[in-house]
């Protein structure tokens, strides 16, 4: 035996739909499957996420009042029915589709504008796919958080192009003058940083210099731009 509840509502500037299905009346064990749409700016759900099951905001430090931008998310939660439920006996899935988004201090202390991202997230973990300027710089990234313990804690995954100015302008670098005379020009970087569960990063890191001259007269050698390079590091 089964019941089925539906319901929407508007809230502030937030539309709100779903439903609820509880199974199983006629037996020893009752379930709920809920479903819950919402569609509104990014602070209210934010708001909505700040809490049990998921605590996502505190985990990532996201206040709503730093928040800018609309999302549209699905949000699934099943559970037993039982005096005994806690935050963790609830199932949880989520997905967000993110337009437009601000949010100050987002990734390693620099500014998220201009996001438009696709969020998916359950109870063992989260993954942020999608293009936005950080520091002012467009950028492509993947992320990957798990919740439970893991080897790899978290993963970062970016791509961006950065002119010659962007290292000192937007991402506050000091570049020694020596390697400012040995590139010059936009480089192409691929940054993939891994994080354990103890907290310790591994930095691996690729830049495309294909449009960069490079010059390095010690050893005789130069590159004009147009002419394929590349150079690969490693930092823990």
């Amino acid at each position: 035996t089964r019941l089925r509840r539906d319901w929407s509502s508007d809230v502030c500037s937030s539309n709100l739909s779903g439903h609820i299905i509880f199974t199983g009346l006629d037996q020893f064990d009752q379930f709920a499957d809920i479903e819950i749409h919402t569609a509104g700016p990014l602070s209210q759900v934010i708001d909505m996420l700040d809490g049990e099951p998921l605590d996502f905001a505190p985990k990532f430090n996201l206040r709503p009042v730093a928040a800018k931008g609309r999302v549209s998310t699905k949000l699934n939660l099943k559970f037993l029915v039982e005096r005994a439920m806690t935050a963790d006996t609830i199932e949880v899935k989520a997905a967000s589709r993110l337009q437009d988004i601000s949010v100050s201090g987002a990734a390693f202390g620099f500014d998220l504008t201009e996001g438009n991202l696709a969020l998916r997230l359950d109870n063992r973990g989260m993954e942020v796919d999608g293009e936005a300027s950080l520091a002012g710089i467009r950028t492509e990234f993947h992320w990957r958080e798990k919740f439970e313990k893991a080897d790899i804690q978290t993963r970062y995954r970016i791509k961006a192009m950065l002119e010659e100015q962007d290292w000192t302008e937007k991402l506050g670098l000091t570049i020694p003058g020596a390697v400012r005379e040995w590139v010059q020009g936009p480089i192409a970087a691929e940054l993939e940083i891994s994080i354990n569960d103890r907290g310790e990063g591994r930095l691996d890191g690729r830049l495309g210099l294909k449009d960069a001259v490079l010059n390095l007269a010690k050893f005789d050698w130069a590159k004009a731009a147009g002419t394929e390079a590349s150079a690969e590091f490693i930092a823990a």
